[in-house]
């Protein structure tokens, strides 16, 4: 190997490890910027009900199951959605929806 070509291929290796540096600090940053993403996302916060809230629902269901109790026959041995189908052993008059205007 003569001189010209060792020296040309020292600087190219200069070169080559100078850009791989480069190469692997950009990597680096993107793995850094990954996990700074997951460490920068906050855990999604649970919903707060208020009292007033909570205490609407309650009384929606109470009155949604006093409805549904009216309409059981003494006896029935079969559960709460049944009574409102026409499959469910009832019969179709007295097939009522108890979920309300809201179509819930």
């Amino acid at each position: 190997m003569t001189i010209a070509t060792k020296e040309l291929l020292e600087h190219a290796l200069v070169g080559y490890e100078a850009r791989r540096a480069e190469v692997e600090q950009k990597i680096a940053e993107i793995r850094l910027r990954l996990r700074g993403n997951q460490a920068a996302e906050a855990p999604r916060r649970r919903r707060v009900l208020s009292p007033e809230g909570r205490a609407r629902i309650i009384a929606a269901t109470k009155r949604r199951w006093a409805k549904a109790r009216r309409f059981k026959r003494p006896g029935d041995k079969i559960g709460h959605w049944a009574w409102h189908t026409s499959t469910g052993g009832g019969d179709i008059s007295r097939s009522v929806d108890v979920r309300g205007s809201r179509g819930l």
